[in-house]
C-alpha cells in the first residue's frame, strides 16, 4: 500500500476563497496523513481553472512522477471540462483523477472525505489506454432541412459527407410549408432554403451548388448498421443497388413520419381527415382559395395541440397561415390552441399581427371534439380563459399534424440502437445528453426526428451535430480508456442480459470465448450491466466491491 499511496497526489482548490478560508485549507492539508506522516504529494490551488493553475499543477504532477490525483474542489460532475483538461495537461487517464465535492463541508469532513478518496484510489488500477481508428467519412440520413444543413457544413469542415434519402425528392416538409404559408417564415427563409428553395421548389442546380462536395442518393434508406463510434458499417440500398460505407460517425435528420393526407387514418379512431370539411393544416389554404371554397367557405378554423403539445414551429406555421387566410382571403379564422408558444425572436410581434388582423385565439383546456356535418364542422371545447364549455361552427377546418403524432421512424430506431421517447422520438430526453447526440457514441440527431420543427432552431443544431462531428473525427484516432465493463468469461452464461440491458449498445458477444464483451469505445461506464448480470461476472473496475466496500470502513 505505501508504495501506491507515494504515487498518488491530493489537491485542493478554494475557488477564489468561496469554499474555504486559508487557515480552513492549512487545517485539511494537516489532516491529510500517509501512515500517520503528513502527506508528501499535496497541493493547494487558489484557483484551477486559471490557466496559471492549471499549468503549476500540471508541471508538478510530471516533476514528482504521481500516477494518480484526488482532486477536492468543486462538484467533479459539473466541471466534467475540468477533469478532461486536468487529466489531458498532467498526462494521466480520466480513470486515474478521482474528483470529490467538498463545497459546502467544514475541514474535518473535508479530510474524512479526501482520506476516503486516497484509499479508493489506490485500490484503482492505473488503466491503459485503446487508440481506435477513425474513419474520416459521414453518413447523413434525411433529406430535409436538417440533414441538408448538417451535411453542407460537415463537407466544409473536410470531411467526405454522404446523404441518402428515402424518397425521390430532396426537401422533407419545405415545399409542404411554402405550399401553406405561400414561402413566409418570418425571417428563416434564408441561406440554405433560398438559395436550393428560391420558389418553394428545390432547384436540381442550385441543390448541387449548395452542398459541394456531398454525395446524395435519393430513393435510398439505411438497410443495417453494424460496429461502432469511429467504424460504423452501413448497408444503403439505393436504386441500383447495395451501397455499402464505412463511416466514423452517423447523423439522423429523417423527419417525424409522413405527412397526414385526406382519406388517411390520421385520428384516434382512424377517420379524422376522411371528411371533406376537414384537412391536414398544409392543405388548408388550398382548399379555402379553391373554386368551391370562393362560394361557401366563411369560417374557417386551425386547430394545434389536438394530441400532444406542439412545438413553436406549430404555432409559427398556424400563425402564418392565419394571417394570410385573414387578411388576404377573407376567411374569418379561429385558432384552437391549448398554449401561444411564441418564446422565439419575430414570433411574438406575428402573433400581435394576427390578433390585429382580427383572428380569434381559442385555449382551450382538455379534449377537443370534432362533429362533421352537412355544413361544415362543429368543435367543442372547454376554453381555459372562461372555464366554460363552448361550441363554435367552422365550415373548414385544418388540423396540423404535429399535433397528432411525433413519432420518428421506429425501424430506424431499432436500426441504429438510438433510444426514443414517450412520443416515440429519436433521442431519449435525458438531460445528460447535448441537444445533437444520442445513446449511442457516434450517432447524432437533428431535426423532427427529435422533436424539432422551429426552422431557426433546426439550422441551429444541424451546426452543432456538425460541430460534434468534426470534433469527433478531427484526429486520425481515438484515445479510449481501458477501464469500462470487465466481463470473466468464466462465470458468463450468455444470458445476454448485459446486451439487452446496456442503453449504449456496448455490450457484445465474444464468440471465441463464449462470453459477453464490452467494446471500449462505446462504454461509459454507467454500471447498469454490471448491476443487471444474475451471474455477478460484470465488474467496473472503478467501482468493484473492494472499492466501495473501503469506503464504508
Amino acid at each position: 500500500m505505501k508504495e501506491t499511496l507515494e504515487n498518488i497526489g491530493v489537491f485542493t482548490c478554494d475557488c477564489g476563497g468561496t469554499l474555504f478560508s486559508q487557515a480552513e485549507a492549512k487545517e485539511i492539508a494537516a489532516g491529510i496523513k500517509d501512515e500517520g506522516k503528513a502527506f508528501e504529494n499535496f497541493f493547494h490551488l487558489s484557483i484551477l481553472c486559471s490557466e496559471d493553475g492549471l499549468e503549476h499543477l500540471s508541471r508538478s504532477v510530471r516533476e514528482r512522477g504521481i500516477k494518480k490525483l484526488v482532486f477536492a474542489g468543486c462538484s467533479p460532475v459539473r466541471n466534467r471540462n475540468l477533469m478532461d483538461a486536468l487529466a489531458k495537461e498532467t498526462g494521466l487517464t480520466h480513470g486515474a483523477v478521482y474528483g470529490i465535492n467538498i463545497r459546502g463541508k467544514s475541514a474535518g469532513q473535508a479530510v474524512s472525505a479526501i482520506n476516503r478518496a486516497v484509499k479508493a484510489l489506490s485500490l484503482i488500477p492505473v488503466f491503459q489506454t485503446k487508440n481506435v481508428p477513425l474513419a474520416g467519412s459521414v453518413l447523413v440520413v434525411g433529406g430535409g432541412i436538417a440533414g441538408m444543413q448538417a451535411a453542407r457544413e460537415i463537407s466544409a469542415l473536410g470531411h467526405d459527407t454522404v446523404l441518402i434519402e428515402r424518397s425521390n425528392r430532396m426537401g422533407g416538409q419545405i415545399p409542404g410549408l411554402f405550399k401553406s404559408t405561400g414561402g413566409d417564415f418570418s425571417g428563416a427563409h434564408s441561406g440554405l432554403l433560398a438559395e436550393v428553395f428560391p420558389e418553394g421548389m428545390m432547384v436540381q442546380e442550385a441543390l448541387q451548388k449548395a452542398l459541394p462536395g456531398v454525395k446524395i442518393h435519393t430513393g435510398s434508406y439505411l438497410k443495417e448498421l453494424a460496429g461502432q463510434v469511429g467504424s460504423f458499417k452501413a448497408k444503403v440500398q439505393a436504386p441500383d443497388g447495395e451501397v455499402r460505407l464505412t463511416c466514423g460517425a452517423v447523423v439522423l435528420a429523417p423527419g417525424a413520419g409522413g405527412k397526414p393526407e385526406k382519406g388517411s387514418a390520421g385520428g384516434p379512431d382512424g377517420s379524422l381527415f376522411e371528411h371533406d370539411s376537414i384537412v391536414p393544416m398544409s392543405d388548408l389554404k388550398a382548399f379555402a382559395s379553391g373554386p368551391k371554397g370562393r362560394t361557401r367557405i366563411r369560417e374557417v378554423g386551425i386547430i394545434l395541440d389536438l394530441n400532444i403539445d406542439e412545438t413553436k414551429a406549430g404555432t409559427e406555421a398556424a400563425l402564418l397561415l392565419a394571417r394570410s387566410l385573414q387578411q388576404r382571403d377573407r376567411r374569418q379564422v379561429h385558432l384552437f390552441c391549448r398554449d401561444m408558444r411564441v418564446a422565439a425572436s419575430g414570433l411574438e410581434k406575428l402573433y400581435a399581427e394576427v390578433r390585429e388582423a382580427g383572428v380569434n385565439i381559442a385555449k382551450f383546456a382538455g379534449k377537443l371534439e370534432l362533429a362533421a356535418g352537412v355544413e361544415g364542422v362543429s368543435i367543442t371545447y372547454r376554453d381555459s380563459i372562461l372555464g366554460l364549455d363552448m361550441t363554435l361552427n367552422c365550415d373548414l377546418v385544418g388540423i396540423s399534424p404535429r399535433g397528432l403524432s411525433a413519432a420518428a421512424d421506429s425501424d430506424l430506431a431499432r436500426l441504429t440502437g438510438v433510444s426514443t421517447d414517450e412520443l416515440g422520438q429519436l433521442q431519449d430526453n435525458n438531460i445528460h445528453l447535448f441537444p445533437e447526440q444520442t445513446n449511442r457514441p457516434g450517432i447524432f440527431v437533428v431535426g423532427a426526428c427529435r422533436g424539432r420543427h422551429y426552422l431557426p432552431q433546426v439550422i441551429e443544431e444541424a451546426g452543432a451535430a456538425a460541430l460534434a462531428v468534426h470534433a469527433l473525427l478531427s484526429e486520425e484516432s481515438l484515445e479510449v480508456e481501458l477501464s469500462g465493463a470487465l466481463v470473466d468469461p468464466d462465470k458468463c452464461i450468455l444470458c445476454l442480459t448485459c446486451i439487452r440491458s446496456c442503453p449504449f449498445k456496448a455490450m457484445q458477444i465474444d464468440r471465441e470465448n463464449g462470453a459477453a464483451v464490452s467494446s471500449p469505445e462505446a462504454c461509459q461506464k454507467c454500471g447498469i450491466c454490471a448491476g443487471e448480470c444474475p451471474a455477478r461476472a460484470i465488474e467496473l473496475p472503478v467501482y468493484s466491491d473492494r472499492v466501495l466496500l473501503s469506503q464504508l470502513e
